[in-house]
């Protein structure tokens, strides 16, 4: 499921201490109270974490995506240029020619036209992938 994420600054934010120091405010407040402050800001702090990975971990998967649909539209890749490809697909080379995966030894050219084919499938040209 695809999740819409927006940048929105908190104003004020507050951070709460037993020391004190640099602060704008003191309120007196049951010490039961200081530590629910605390682990809610915590928690936040733990999800704006989570939040900016998975922004990342998206960011890097389009621009992935991005660079392997150059690489297939080379309509004569190299021997070189194939070996890349597999080897994102994890597949091994076995011989010059010879490879593998899940058990299965294929040709270099039939190898990749499997991969080819397997990433014109699950990204098909002008969608956007998640």
């Amino acid at each position: 499921m695809k999740a819409y994420i927006h940048e929105n600054e908190l104003f004020p934010y507050y951070g709460v201490s037993l020391k004190p120091g640099y602060h704008e405010s003191v309120a007196d407040v049951p010490e039961e109270t200081i530590r629910k402050w605390r682990k809610i800001s915590a928690l936040f702090h733990k999800s704006q974490t989570e939040i900016a990975g998975a922004v990342r971990a998206y960011e890097e998967k389009q621009a992935e995506i991005k660079h392997l649909r150059q690489c297939f539209t080379n309509p004569a890749p190299s021997r070189q240029d194939k070996a890349y490809i597999l080897r994102k697909f994890s597949w091994e080379q076995i011989d010059t020619s010879l490879w593998e995966k899940d058990g299965r030894q294929v040709r270099l050219h039939e190898a990749y036209n499997e991969c080819k084919r397997e990433f014109d499938e699950q990204y098909p040209t002008g969608e956007v992938a998640v």
